[in-house]
C-alpha cells in the first residue's frame, strides 16, 4: 500500500506539472500576433521552378495577396515559429577573438522580407528593418532583443558589425546590425528563450517558404487565398494553409504537452484509486479483528 501511495504521488506530482504546462501554453504570449493572421506554406522547389523563378514567383504573388480585400499586409518568412522545421547559425562581433568560444552566440535564424515585423505584430525596439538595397548587397541583418544583451553585455548592439556563418560552410561574411526587436518564442517545453537573428529575403533562397498575412478578419479569408494562389499558378503546391491559431493548436509542442498531461492524468487516477482500495482493505482488516473487543 505505502508502494502504490509513493506511485500514485508521483504520477500525480508528474501530472500536475504537464497541466500547467499545458495552462501556461493557452496563456502564452509567444511575442507575434496570433488574431486575425494567416500563414501558408508553399514550395516552389517541388514545382521545379529555379532560384530566380522561384524568388520571382514568391515576390508576384506576395504582391497579388496584398491586393485581396481584406490583406492588411503580407510578408515572406522561411520557418515559422513553432514549426516542424528551424535554422540556426551562429554571430559573433567582427572584433572579437575568434579563438574566443565565448563571443559566440548560436542564434534561431530566420530569411524574412522588409515587411516581416509589421506583419507579425513584432516589436521594434530599435533601429529599423531591412532596405531593398541592403537586401541585395547582404549587409544587413536585425537581431532580437536577447541575441543583442548575449551580444553587447555592456552595451548597445545596434551598429555593431557581426560575422555570421553563411550557413553553407562557406567564409563568414561580415554584416551591420540596422534593427533590435522583441523576443519571440520558438517552443512551449524543454527550451526557453532563444536568441534570434534575421537576414534579408533575395540574396539567399530557400524554396520552401511561408506566406503571412494580416487581415481584417479571418471568416472566409483562407478559402480566397487558395482561390488566389490557383489561380495565379495551379502548378505551385501549397503545403499548408491555416490561421495561426490552428498553426499554434496543432503544433508538436502543444499536442507532446497536452498528449503528456492526459496520460498522466488517467495513469495518476488509476494509482490513486488503486492506494484509495488498498488503504481502505488495510483499514477494514484492522477493524475486523478488534470487532471482538
Amino acid at each position: 500500500v505505502m508502494g502504490q501511495i509513493c506511485l500514485s504521488l508521483t504520477l500525480l506530482t508528474a501530472a500536475g506539472l504537464f497541466l500547467r504546462s499545458a495552462l501556461r501554453a493557452a496563456d502564452l504570449a509567444p511575442g507575434f500576433r496570433t488574431a486575425n493572421s494567416i500563414v501558408v506554406e508553399l514550395d516552389a522547389g517541388l514545382a521545379g521552378y529555379s532560384q530566380t523563378r522561384g524568388q520571382e514567383t514568391y515576390r508576384a504573388l506576395l504582391a497579388r495577396l496584398k491586393a485581396l480585400p481584406g490583406v492588411e499586409s503580407a510578408s515572406l518568412a522561411a520557418t515559422v515559429p513553432f514549426g516542424i522545421t528551424s535554422n540556426e547559425r551562429g554571430i559573433r562581433r567582427a572584433d572579437s577573438d575568434a579563438a574566443d568560444k565565448r563571443s559566440l552566440v548560436n542564434c534561431q535564424s530566420n530569411l524574412v522580407d522588409e515587411n516581416y515585423f509589421q506583419t507579425m505584430g513584432i516589436a521594434m525596439l530599435r533601429g529599423r528593418s531591412f532596405l531593398p538595397a541592403e537586401a541585395a548587397a547582404r549587409s544587413a541583418v536585425v537581431i532580437d532583443r536577447l541575441a543583442a544583451s548575449r551580444l553587447r553585455p555592456d552595451g548597445d548592439a545596434l551598429g555593431t558589425h557581426i560575422l555570421m556563418g553563411s550557413g553553407e560552410g562557406g567564409k563568414p561574411r561580415e554584416m551591420e546590425v540596422v534593427g533590435i526587436v522583441g523576443q519571440v518564442w520558438e517552443h512551449i517545453v524543454g527550451k526557453g528563450e532563444d536568441p534570434h537573428v534575421y537576414t534579408p529575403f533575395g540574396p539567399e533562397y530557400q524554396s520552401d517558404m511561408h506566406i503571412h498575412l494580416k487581415v481584417r478578419s479571418e471568416s472566409g479569408m483562407l478559402e480566397s487565398v487558395r482561390r488566389e494562389i490557383r489561380a495565379f499558378d495551379a502548378a505551385l503546391p501549397v503545403l499548408a494553409l491555416k490561421t495561426m491559431q490552428q498553426h499554434l493548436e496543432g503544433s508538436a509542442d502543444m499536442w507532446i504537452t497536452r498528449t503528456a498531461a492526459t496520460l498522466f492524468s488517467i495513469f495518476a487516477g488509476v494509482a490513486l484509486l488503486l492506494a484509495m482500495i488498498g488503504l481502505y482493505g488495510i483499514r477494514s482488516y484492522t477493524v475486523a479483528r478488534r470487532t471482538r473487543e
